[in-house]
């Protein structure tokens, strides 16, 4: 393998850089002014914190009315500012996201080339990190996301003893009053870890790891009954059934909407996934490492769950990008590891200005002043590379969701025409590869 080695030094210079990049993301984005941050789903945590700061009964709309995680963090940390509460307090578990995702990158990979591009990315996508939650600081996302990532780092790289199960169990039933997503990642490798027996076969008796999902289960479920009971008045009850039948429909007649929303969460690098396939042979005829399989089985259910969740599709989708920039730096290590160093580098290159363009890198998030989710004039838009661009956007430009079908061609067209410029890129350097191994 030929791969790029940082030295002490170099090292230095990047986690300088990053401190850098976090320093001007924060000074640039300002947070949405449309009801002071307080529109849509932020009004509801808004409610439920001033409950918990004024000793009331927990009432209000369901499912946000369950969410009980962040708001009770910020009634006893910040009692009176509570969106400056919600801020600084996702602001630590985005950070800890990072670390989180730089401790899973080392584990599953080897190049350093590969785990600087996937470590920016991450900072530069608008749906993760200091980013979103400097322009929507009050949710519950990035909390949930902390929890999830937590536990597939323990289960898969951390799980020695019993102890560890009581450690998972804890954080299933913590991260589940944050919010229900967090129940994903349990299933996740619970399936994860059954594949993993059927294919390799194993057969050693008693084994702890076969105890962790139920055990974690009934941890899961004591978290849920805790909640449920705590909520004394919910004052609209959540018919999730219908609501997941009328956005499933909406998504069919629409394909291009959920198409393109995973194209803009994802960015550029999504274009490894068919690159790496196409060089793949027997792929099903080997294991998968467990946390491989985890991660697969996350990023599939969380992609399933955004068909069906509710309007807000691409933020949906990001609730795994730890997950599909993992899986994709895994790939893109095993598709350029045979190549020079040169062809290495410039093949990087490419993805790092494509996201920079896609995710509008250097950019605040474009304000958000009306709660019409429809009314987005196309005209604003003064041209697109990966994603709109122009001086009068405001950020539904920025979501598939909410932008028309001709602009979501437009960008999916650009994809398939990076994908293709891509795959000649790759073809050339594997030949070069084979030219030199000759």
């Amino acid at each position: 393998m030929s791969f790029l080695s940082l030295n002490t030094k170099q090292w230095g210079l990047f986690y300088l850089f990053i401190l850098s990049l976090l320093i001007f993301q924060y000074t640039i984005q300002t947070p949405m002014s449309l009801l002071d941050s307080t529109a849509w789903d932020s009004a509801h945590y808004t409610q439920i914190t001033r409950y918990f700061i004024e000793h009331k009964p927990m009432a209000g709309y369901e499912p946000f009315v369950y969410r009980l995680g962040m708001p009770a963090l910020v009634a006893f940390f910040f009692p009176d500012q509570i969106t400056e509460g919600f801020k600084w307090l996702n602001i630590g578990f985005g950070l800890a996201n990072l670390g989180l995702f730089g401790l899973i990158l080392r584990k599953i990979g080897h190049s350093d080339l590969v785990f600087v591009l996937f470590f920016c990315l991450l900072i530069l996508n608008p749906f993760s990190g200091l980013r979103f939650i400097l322009f929507n600081p009050i949710n519950t996302d990035i909390a949930a996301i902390f929890f999830s990532s937590f536990f597939f780092y323990w289960a898969c790289f951390k799980f020695q003893s019993p102890f560890y199960l009581l450690v998972l169990t804890l954080c299933s039933m913590i991260g589940v009053a944050f919010r229900e997503i967090v129940l994903v990642m349990p299933l996740a490798f619970l399936l994860g870890t059954l594949i993993y027996y059927l294919q390799t076969k194993q057969d050693k008796g008693f084994y702890w790891g076969s105890l962790l999902p139920v055990i974690m289960g009934f941890g899961v479920l004591f978290g849920i009954h805790g909640m449920v009971t705590t909520v004394t008045n919910p004052s609209y009850h959540y018919a999730f059934t219908q609501h997941a039948l009328q956005y499933f429909i909406q998504n069919i007649t629409d394909p291009l909407r959920y198409i393109d929303a995973i194209l803009i969460c994802i960015g550029p690098v999504i274009v490894i996934l068919p690159l790496w396939l196409i060089r793949q042979k027997g792929i099903f005829n080997k294991p998968f490492h467990l946390h491989i399989l985890v991660l697969t089985l996350y990023a599939v259910l969380i992609l399933a769950l955004a068909f069906i969740g509710g309007w807000h599709t691409d933020r949906f989708i990001s609730w795994a990008l730890f997950a599909y920039f993992g899986l994709l730096a895994v790939a893109m290590e095993k598709l350029i590891n045979q190549w020079s160093l040169k062809y290495q580098l410039v093949f990087s290159g490419f993805f790092l200005m494509s996201s920079l363009l896609a995710f509008r890198g250097f950019l605040p998030i474009p304000d958000i002043t009306i709660q019409d989710l429809h009314a987005v004039d196309a005209d604003l838009i003064d041209w697109l590379c990966f994603a709109p661009f122009g001086d009068q956007l405001s950020a539904l430009h920025t979501y598939s969701v909410s932008l028309p079908n001709p602009v979501r061609i437009q960008i999916a067209l650009q994809f398939v025409l990076f994908a293709l410029l891509m795959g000649l890129f790759s073809f050339f350097a594997f030949r070069s590869q084979n030219d030199h191994q000759k």
